[in-house]
């Protein structure tokens, strides 16, 4: 999973695992502080001693990502910047149709459209993905299903939280 990770290259992917690894430091237990902190640490060394460099190179880029001016400093493919405009694309789509969305599935066929107004710049053009299921989920079914949709994680989470702590009283 963590391999996997850095070898896809997904700045994203990258932040959330070390967001985990933090929280598991923290949400462990005294006594295991020292252990969970020697097994980050050694799943680190293994990332950054077998990972592409290239993901290191990618990484790096996130310095540039503090403004939107700078995005296209951040990857020399222009993916940070990209994913901005598609991401400003989508967030126009959904307060455009905030009750029922654009309808399911329906997404990229409104991106083509809008993305072809003189607002944005001509790299959001084509029938392109949010890369955001919450903006794809906002723009496709509205406020609604976004709030059915959140209410479904959350309630999902609550679940999986209540039955972790139901195991470790046992």
């Amino acid at each position: 999973c963590c391999f996997t990770i850095v070898a896809t290259q997904s700045r994203a992917g990258l932040i959330a695992l070390a967001v985990f690894g933090l929280v598991l430091l923290i949400r462990s237990g005294a006594g295991n502080r020292v252990k969970v902190m020697a097994g980050v640490a050694a799943a680190a060394a293994l990332l950054i001693f077998t990972g592409p460099s290239g993901a290191w190179e990618r990484l790096s880029g996130l310095k540039f990502a503090t403004s939107t001016t700078q995005l296209r400093q951040a990857d020399k493919e222009g993916s940070a910047a990209q994913r901005f405009e598609i991401w400003k694309v989508a967030s126009t789509i959904a307060l455009e149709n905030p009750v029922v969305g654009v309808g399911l599935n329906a997404y990229k066929t409104e991106h083509m459209r809008v993305a072809a107004r003189p607002d944005f710049d001509p790299m959001a053009l084509g029938n392109r993905d949010p890369h955001s299921t919450y903006l794809s989920v906002l723009a496709e079914l509205g406020l609604p299903g976004f709030v059915i949709f959140v209410a479904l994680v959350v309630s999902i989470v609550r679940f999986v939280e209540r039955v972790r702590r139901e195991v470790l009283r046992v």
